[in-house]
């Protein structure tokens, strides 16, 4: 959504990453500090090829909360994800889930002031 948002001239490109870096470092609790990366953190990537359109389908949806996580279900976004790694590994290339079932987490919200 924010890379989207980028590639239309909606906000500027190189203010996404250090959002995006951040705020999902900060949500699943493994920064310490905001734009601090301890050394030895894990290798997470996401490779995002920004050239073509993607809509995405109830079909390509992985989560178990798929039939209730509708809010981007035929919505049409810029560019797609062409591999996710996680601690260094592959889990995620060109549509398909690599990592075996069962070994993805539960992310619990932050809570709340």
């Amino acid at each position: 959504l924010m890379l989207t948002a980028a590639l239309e001239g909606r906000i500027a490109l190189q203010d996404v990453v250090p959002f995006d870096q951040w705020h999902t470092s900060a949500y699943v609790w493994t920064v310490p500090a905001q734009g601090h990366h301890p050394a030895r953190s894990h290798g997470d990537l996401c490779l995002y090829d920004p050239r073509g359109t993607t809509i995405l389908r109830h079909e390509q949806m992985w989560s178990k909360a798929r039939d209730i996580d509708k809010l981007y279900l035929d919505r049409a976004f810029r560019g797609h994800v062409v591999a996710t790694l996680l601690a260094g590994r592959v889990i995620f290339r060109e549509g398909d889930v690599l990592a075996p079932r069962g070994s993805g987490g539960f992310l619990a919200p932050l809570p709340t002031t």
